[in-house]
């Protein structure tokens, strides 16, 4: 895996999958010059969600003129790279997906690679963000689910079943809430969006939350709407996001104590807020200023960028 010495990148497309939407880019000349999104909930299937990918692909591909010559794809959970298949995601409905093939098939043969998206993520800070020109690095991603990808002397963690870096099924309290991997007390269960929404909607429910119970019973209260009450001061939200700013802070704390990186890249979509990687960066081990956590550059683009880095890995035709 040398996604670093790509020099010649060829027009292709990057597709980021997550458990709440789909963002698709048609790349030309290394650059990623359209972009498309949809709702990953409104296909009941994994399949479906491939075959809209495609669809997105043709037409955007269409519109900026670029013929596809290869695809890479960012997902979350447990895969084969060589075989292209997606065992299986706790943030979709998957179980032995043969994505490549299916998706390369779609496209009349092109070849796809398939990656986690924690380590596109990575890829693309170190090439073009926060961590540019390092080779010892820490990503974390905190958006539906929670992943981490890790470059240690310039070479991606992979593990010997592809599994490194599942920090969002760490075991943070024994016992705790049901997680969508099959356990309890993940760290992704108190800490991930979608677990903060579920908190904000049950703190609601219980009165605990009085800018939450304000928005109505029937609004749809996500990770942005618990951590923009919480920054206003709200007790219930405010208590909610402490304790993901806590859990998130501990296991920071032990992949740096482990991994030692140079430094710790904070993305995905609730690290978006600045209100959550403020607390996260002063929290964090070390002096304050070696800057040891630092915020995504790139954004929600992270994986994005780093998936242009993937087109000339060929494989899963």
């Amino acid at each position: 895996m040398e996604p670093f010495m790509a020099t010649d990148i060829p027009d292709g497309a990057v597709v980021d999958i997550g458990g709440t939407k789909v963002m698709v880019g048609i790349v030309r000349a290394g650059d990623i010059v359209e972009v498309a999104t949809f709702p990953t909930g409104e296909l009941p299937d994994l399949a479906q969600i491939i075959a809209a990918v495609a669809a997105v692909i043709r037409r955007l591909a269409g519109q900026a003129g670029v013929q596809v010559a290869a695809v890479a794809v960012a997902v979350p959970g447990a895969i084969d790279r060589d075989a292209g298949i997606l065992h299986r995601a706790a943030n979709l409905p998957v179980r032995e997906y043969p994505l490549a093939a299916e998706l390369g098939g779609l496209l009349g043969g092109v070849p796809v690679t398939i990656e986690h998206d924690a380590n596109l993520g990575l890829v693309g800070e170190t090439v073009a963000g926060a961590a540019r020109g390092l080779a010892d690095v820490v990503y974390l991603t905190v958006s539906t689910g929670i992943g981490m990808g890790a470059l240690t002397g310039g070479r991606l963690l992979a593990g010997s079943g592809g599994l490194a870096g599942e920090i969002g099924h760490i075991r943070v309290l024994p016992g705790g809430r049901a997680c969508g991997c099959g356990s309890s007390g993940c760290l992704e269960a108190y800490a991930s969006g979608r677990a903060i929404g579920a908190l904000g909607r049950e703190a609601a429910a219980a009165g605990l939350s009085a800018a939450l119970a304000a928005l109505g019973p029937d609004a749809a209260i996500t990770a942005r709407e618990v951590v923009a009450a919480a920054e206003l001061g709200d007790d219930g939200c405010t208590e909610i996001v402490s304790q993901a700013v806590r859990l998130l802070g501990m296991a920071i704390d032990m992949v740096v104590r482990i991994l030692d990186p140079a430094v710790v890249v904070l993305g995905g979509g609730v690290m978006t807020s600045e209100f959550v990687t403020k607390q996260l960066i002063a929290g964090a081990p070390g002096r304050p200023d070696q800057r040891l956590v630092r915020a995504a550059e790139l954004g929600e683009r992270s994986v994005m960028v780093g998936g242009t880095r993937f087109l000339r890995a060929q494989r899963g035709r």
